[in-house]
């Protein structure tokens, strides 16, 4: 199985079964798999909403998921069979506590993942501490460690 590894701002998607891995502090991935087809991809992003437009769309969370649920059609996922798993938005510093855009990020997610219909099966969010997600395409088992 292939494994892919997401840094800030990618956004990848696989017909074939595939391993994508990534970490999150305060951004998010969205993890979106097909239960009819086997399609399935991840996102990672740092903001909820572009500020200036000095950053690729993939940082920002509207572009981001928008573009994520695009190529999974382009690679024949079923609208009806789309699930989704959200994770990361973590509260990691006193600063970010105050500016809280971790949870403004979990916020958008949600928001567009139901403008699409698609359910959200599972969700960590809001942790103190980092996250390492792997995110198995075809079936939609993530598994999770915690970074102290």
């Amino acid at each position: 199985m292939k494994k892919i590894i997401l840094s800030v701002g990618n956004i990848a998607v696989s017909r074939t079964p595939a391993i994508f891995e990534t970490v999150l502090g305060s951004c998010v991935s969205v993890c979106i798999w097909d239960d009819l087809t086997g399609a399935g991809g991840m996102n990672h992003f740092m903001v909820p909403y572009a500020c200036d437009g000095t950053m690729d769309r993939g940082f920002y969370g509207p572009d981001s998921t928008v573009e994520l649920i695009h190529r999974l059609l382009l690679n024949g996922a079923s609208t009806n069979g789309l699930r989704a798993k959200i994770f990361g938005g973590g509260r990691l510093k006193d600063l970010n506590k105050m500016l809280d855009i971790g949870k403004k990020n979990i916020e958008v997610a949600r928001m567009i993942l139901s403008e699409y219909g698609i359910p959200v099966i599972a969700e960590l969010s809001q942790m103190t501490c980092g996250l390492k997600v792997q995110f198995y395409s075809t079936n939609g088992r993530v598994l999770l460690m915690k970074l102290l």
